[in-house]
């Protein structure tokens, strides 16, 4: 129907999706991440401490080997959530950063953005589902390209 146009006869509804994302803090969800990545301290570009790693937000990818029969599945970290700010509850702010930005095998987590982009990025509401459009306004902000439009690959290196 979209592609017919206005024309085409019809009401049109467009809806937001809901990405099919994960949070480390779900529990006993399959993933093979390392929970250990929570409170680990986050550095900017240039060496400032941001914060903490507050969550991982991470989605999991199923193919099947035909070859030995069996399903493959891959933790693949879409956003790391970042919590800065004041340990008070009401003090804190989070911000979902693309993981194509984030260096998480460093200790501190480095990131490849400045304390000044993470100061104007959206910010992250963990009691809501991150849709596609909370997705396209995080990567448009922080200049990353969408990743549900390329196609899956087996050998996607942002994987763990």
């Amino acid at each position: 129907l979209l592609m017919t146009g206005p024309l085409g006869g019809g009401p049109v509804v467009i809806t937001d999706a809901v990405a099919p994302l994960r949070s480390l803090s779900e529990g006993n969800y399959y993933t093979e991440f390392d929970r250990s990545i929570r409170d680990r301290p986050v550095v900017s570009r240039l060496g400032r401490h941001v914060g903490r790693v507050a969550d991982v937000l991470y989605e999991t990818r199923v193919w099947e080997d035909p070859e030995r029969e069996t399903e493959i599945r891959r933790t693949i970290p879409r956003y790391i959530v970042v919590a800065t700010g004041r340990m008070l509850p009401f003090g804190r702010r989070l911000t979902a950063i693309p993981a194509e930005l984030v260096h998480l095998d460093q200790n501190p987590v480095l990131l490849r953005v400045t304390l000044a982009e993470m100061r104007g990025a959206p910010r992250y509401d963990p009691s809501q589902p991150l849709s596609r459009q909370d997705e396209v306004a995080l990567r448009r902000y922080f200049h990353v390209r969408n990743y549900w439009m390329s196609p899956p690959s087996f050998d996607d290196e942002d994987d763990f």
